[in-house]
């Protein structure tokens, strides 16, 4: 057992709880603004992808609603990336429960392949075109809409 795990426990651990709790919320306005973002047809309000035009702090995107919408999703996104891996860091370094741990990986992992897929879903419809002849990026859409319905059960 290395330095940094020795102080593993099986026990209740309120302040984990309240953090997944935490980042429970985060997840359920992440779903919404991935909603509504579909919904007003703004998910490719940028073209590029992990950046919106280039930026972290896009021109325009607290002005136009489109482009608020898309970027908010992107911004929400991140920090669920964050808030996941601060979870499992956390219960790798504190949790003995193998079980528990292991959940912690997978969900870092689906939250990386969500955000992933979002990104390729932008790459591969730079023309914005999302026609029945652009398959690849439909199919990246799916995926991504699918993966936030199994995050919903």
């Amino acid at each position: 057992m290395s330095l940094l795990t020795q102080q593993r426990s099986d026990g209740y651990k309120p302040l984990l709880f309240f953090f997944c709790v935490f980042a429970l919320c985060w997840i359920t306005a992440l779903l919404f603004a991935g909603g509504f973002t579909t919904s007003i047809k703004a998910g490719m309000a940028f073209l590029d992808w992990p950046l919106s035009n280039g930026s972290v702090n896009p021109e325009g995107w607290l002005t136009e609603s489109d482009k608020m919408a898309e970027h908010s999703h992107r911004l929400l996104g991140m920090k669920i990336g964050l808030l996941s891996i601060g979870l499992f860091l956390w219960t790798y370094l504190r949790e003995s429960r193998a079980w528990v741990r292991t959940l912690a990986r997978v969900l870092v992992l689906i939250v990386i392949l969500q955000g992933v897929l979002g990104g390729a879903r932008v790459r591969f419809d730079q023309l914005n075109i999302m026609s029945e002849s652009n398959l690849l990026a439909q199919s990246f859409a799916v995926i991504h809409a699918c993966g936030a319905m199994v995050v919903l059960g």
